[in-house]
């Protein structure tokens, strides 16, 4: 096929996929006239549906900072209770996407992970580097991926907000929110404990107690803790890698003396040391000089390396360990004013602190003792926000957003006894960031059934950094104070119909920046190029939406889908060079513009009673539309390229197609125990494991089912759940990103086979 013809090709696939999208949305337009009933009918029968049990809860949000229903925020967003996901066994972030349509988790461990959607995101570990996609917690935003590299409970919902954030949200993202929410004190007594286990030594032990301290104050003490042997064998000395060993405890106070005042105090510590971030040889690429990995381990002496990343083994002599320990502090005021203003202070502080201890040559040679990163991150937040009363016509939410981080990272190589050239090298960076914004959102009611949304924010941030070498003292190089500011400016408008009462379309325009950056990780290209290299220009994005959310068969069935086209300028990322010693070092670049579009769909359904079902899934075509000054992949090297053109290739960690399906139903055995079955589905085409785009690091497609069964029933005050289950029952063997190495060759971070146990859960 000529370029030609695979350009229309292309388009002509692109015609498709928006004619089919189109139909979908257009397809509700012949129902508005016989679908249309009064307010009060709809009302009606959808408390009758409710009556019966049979229809779906109303999911409430609040990420247009009031609280509404889900189905009638004109955005494509995704709603997960907590409750699902503890039927689902998820409680990690690199599960999320297993439930979550258009978002993809490139985790190794708390320092090389990323959270990305519609392919906007998926980058190795930088801390010159911020997130396109902002994660928040209670309200409170997370300014590394790594922190929520956590025990995720006490959860009442997870929401992802697609598309770029700034108006509303406190720092500017260019490809979503993750937005979590955890259980609140409560006045009235909640206590249980939950206990699971399982093969390969796992267990999980989970606790909370709420209730009132006394009639204005309640509190919640929450605690889990999670290990796991590991699934990577050692066959140097037979022991279990990729382990994990994590605790975390989370206290909370609600002060809340009437209804026009309450104030929520968190108090949290999360502590990891394990061996997570265990990677395994993938991908065996040519080399341009010298010799392959596998010739440069025979020529070292050391023992074979295990060529078959499926059978899950590493070969190597050195230890494999990372220790993270974190926590915050929070205090969120709301006062309800008597003129039906509400004001909101929310206050935050957290801290982040990464050490590992990692055999980066992969081999059972000593040539490499211990190398990584040393990181120690602090951060303090605050936000005023001042929400109008919702009026007939207009209202609005204004606030400020402040901001300061303080960021170290160490990165050091300990040579082995066999160094074979490697040096002792330790490189030192530090950087602050001080950010400032005003922010506004309106909504125009401008008839009964139309309403326009603007919103507008502005941010001005100023960062400091610099970087320097120590060691070798030949290599010692220093960068001097380096500085960037830059005024980044988030736009929003949309508009809302509603066709029905239970029928809405939308469509919107989006624009959002999100701040440059200094590398301070290591000194990249700065020696060779200059200290102004390590400087990264801001990350700008633009997005389109149109949009159609329904509801159907009194509540029975929610029905949305969405067409979205998001161009990124300037896109931040993270490329690597090979040192003299073999060593990848981190580079941070703008990578030239990116285009993303497609179609993403989010069905739920209660048709029968005790049955529930949802469908979820996107077709995301996201690809480089400029990147001529890219890494090269380990084929292109071989040829002789040492600079890459990469326009027109897929983003990194983006898979064309994600479907996630699940269900649960629910019966009586006998008179007072109710039986239920969980059944969750989710399949992912293959995807670039590397941002070079080399097929020796490409991710294959997989599908990942899990299940479980179990049962409810009460004796005297106390309500037991004992459940039997299983996460990745059919033992995919599967990988979540890939980085490349020595010799050609590429490591890559596997998913956990399968695991199985059982769990016994108490309330009393």
């Amino acid at each position: 096929m000529t370029g030609q013809e695979q350009k229309k090709n292309q388009a002509g696939n692109h015609g498709s996929l928006m004619g089919v999208g189109m139909a979908l949305l257009l397809a509700a337009m012949p129902v508005v006239a016989e679908e249309a009933q009064p307010d009060n009918a709809a009302a009606k029968s959808s408390e009758a549906a409710a009556d019966e049990g049979v229809a779906l809860g109303t999911v409430t949000v609040t990420v247009r900072r009031r609280e509404e229903s889900g189905q009638s925020v004109p955005t494509s967003l995704t709603s997960v209770t907590g409750a699902d996901l503890a039927d689902r066994k998820i409680s990690q972030v690199q599960d999320l996407q297993q439930v979550l349509p258009s978002a993809n988790a490139a985790f190794m461990h708390a320092r090389v992970s990323s959270v990305a959607v519609r392919g906007i995101g998926s980058n190795p570990a930088n801390e010159g580097l911020e997130a396109s996609v902002g994660i928040y917690v209670d309200n409170v935003y997370y300014a590394r991926p790594g922190m929520l590299a956590i025990d995720l409970i006490d959860l009442e919902q997870v929401d992802l907000i697609r598309g770029p954030q700034g108006t509303l949200f406190g720092k500017n993202t260019t490809g979503g929110v993750l937005n979590l929410t955890t259980k609140k004190p409560t006045f009235t007594p909640e206590k249980s404990l939950e206990f699971s286990a399982g093969n390969r030594g796992y267990y999980q032990t989970l606790a909370t107690i709420s209730g009132p301290i006394s009639d204005t104050v309640a509190g919640r003490l929450s605690f889990a803790k999670t290990h796991d042997d590991g699934w990577i064998k050692n066959v140097s000395n037979g022991k279990r890698l990729n382990s994990i060993d994590r605790d975390g405890v989370r206290g909370q106070l609600l002060i809340k003396p009437d209804e026009t005042f309450d104030l929520r105090l968190i108090a949290d510590y999360n502590r990891e040391d394990d061996s997570q971030g265990t990677l395994v040889p993938y991908g065996f690429g040519p080399v341009r000089t010298g010799s392959t990995w596998q010739q440069l381990v025979a020529g070292w002496g050391g023992q074979p390396l295990i060529t078959d990343p499926k059978k899950y083994k590493v070969n190597i002599d050195s230890r494999q360990r990372v220790e993270v320990n974190q926590g915050g502090l929070s205090a969120e005021a709301n006062w309800h004013l008597p003129s039906g203003f509400d004001f909101t202070s929310i206050t935050a502080w957290r801290t982040w602190q990464f050490d590992p201890h990692n055999d980066a040559d992969f081999t059972t040679v000593n040539r490499i003792e211990n190398t990584g990163f040393h990181v120690d991150h602090n951060q303090v937040s605050q936000e005023l926000r001042l929400a109008s009363p919702k009026g007939e016509h207009f209202d609005y939410v204004v606030g400020t957003y402040l901001y300061y981080q303080k960021i170290k990272s160490d990165y050091f190589v300990d040579p082995g006894s066999t160094p074979l050239g490697v040096s002792k090298i330790r490189t030192y960076g530090e950087s602050t960031t001080n950010s400032y914004s005003l922010f506004g959102q309106s909504n125009w009611h401008l008839t009964p059934r139309l309403d326009l949304t603007t919103g507008l924010r502005g941010t001005y941030e100023i960062k400091k950094g610099s970087t320097y070498q120590t060691l070798p003292t030949t290599a010692a190089w220093d960068s001097g104070n380096l500085e960037v500011t830059n005024f980044s400016p988030s736009i929003l408008a949309s508009l809302n119909y509603q066709f029905t009462p239970n029928i809405m379309g939308y469509g919107l325009v989006a624009q959002s920046e999100k701040s440059g950056g200094i590398n301070i990780s290591g000194v990249g290209a700065g020696r060779t190029a200059g200290a102004n290299s390590l400087k990264i220009d801001p990350e700008r994005a633009r997005n389109v939406e149109l949009g159609v959310k329904s509801t159907w068969f009194e509540k029975r069935l929610f029905a949305n889908v969405n067409l979205f086209q998001t161009r990124i300028y300037d896109y931040q990322t993270t490329g690597y060079i090979l040192d003299t010693n073999g060593l990848a070092t981190a580079t941070l670049t703008n990578a030239g513009d990116a285009k993303s579009y497609g179609l993403e769909f989010d069905i739920k359904t209660a048709p029968v009673r005790g049955l529930s079902f949802n469908l979820n899934g996107a077709y995301n075509h996201a690809r480089y539309t400029s990147f001529d000054n890219a890494p090269c992949s380990a084929e292109a090297a071989a040829a002789g390229k040492s600079v890459c053109d990469l326009t027109g290739k897929p983003l990194v960690g983006a898979p064309d197609w994600t479907v996630n399906t699940g269900g649960r139903y629910d019966w009586l055995v006998g008179d007072s125990v109710n039986q239920y079955l969980v059944v969750n589905y989710s399949w992912r085409s293959e995807a670039e494991g590397s941002i070079d785009t080399s097929r020796y690091a490409r991710i294959p497609s997989y599908g990942l089912l899990n299940f479980s069964t179990g049962w409810q029933f009460t004796t005297g005050k106390h309500e037991w759940d004992i459940s039997l289950w299983a996460k990745n029952a059919l033992d995919k063997h599967y990988f979540l990103t890939a980085l490349p190495s020595l010799g050609g060759g590429y490591i890559a971070s596997t998913g956990a086979p399968r695991t199985v146990g059982i769990t016994a859960r108490l309330d009393f």
